[in-house]
């Protein structure tokens, strides 16, 4: 059921690729047998084709919203937005064990002595059951702090999501064992 509605709803290629061939089958049998049933069968072709990119449009999924709040947040962190983060974070979440609060703080200090840059989700894969979703997301960053230069850091999350009041909030983070420093490891060299 995933695969169907990741190809219908949040695949654009693939979904046009697929309506391509089919029109391609449907216009050579038209063309090899023309008749009303082949002339309807390819505009019916035509006109589903159309209504599922339409679809695709209008429709926004769980997945998609869930990977556009993953590059809100990398953008509000880019541009040191501690409100855009503080939107996107559950009351009850806990970063790499720290609560919500003290990881604002802790942001917010760092953005006033640390540079942050290039903050990019490079990959995320998303699950969703019901209310909740998991995520597992490779991203890097480059920042500059008074005493460290330049430096790229790449990090792997597993991030808990929650539905709440119809939006998908961070419940939970903690860093993933596939790659990279934890955000407690970043936000300790970023303050040292």
């Amino acid at each position: 059921m995933q695969a169907l509605q990741h190809i219908l709803f949040e695949s654009p290629l693939i979904l046009f690729v697929g309506s391509a061939l089919i029109l391609a089958i449907l216009g050579a049998f038209w063309w090899a047998r023309p008749g009303k049933v082949t002339s309807w069968a390819f505009v019916c072709g035509m006109a589903l084709a159309a209504l599922l990119m339409i679809l695709q449009h209008v429709i926004v999924t769980d997945r998609e919203r869930i990977l556009e709040r993953l590059e809100e947040i990398a953008l509000a962190i880019d541009c040191e937005e501690i409100e855009t983060i503080g939107r996107a974070l559950a009351d009850d979440c806990k970063i790499d064990g720290m609560a919500k609060a003290e990881l604002l703080d802790r942001l917010a200090f760092i953005f006033n002595r640390a540079e942050i840059d290039e903050v990019t989700i490079m990959e995320a894969e998303v699950s969703v059951e019901g209310d909740v979703a998991l995520a597992n997301v490779r991203g890097h960053c480059r920042y500059k702090a008074p005493d460290f230069p330049y430096d790229y850091h790449i990090s792997s999350w597993d991030v808990r999501f929650v539905r709440r009041g119809g939006d998908w909030l961070i419940q939970e983070v903690r860093h993933s064992d596939r790659q990279g420093i934890s955000a407690q490891e970043l936000l300790n060299i970023a303050t040292h």
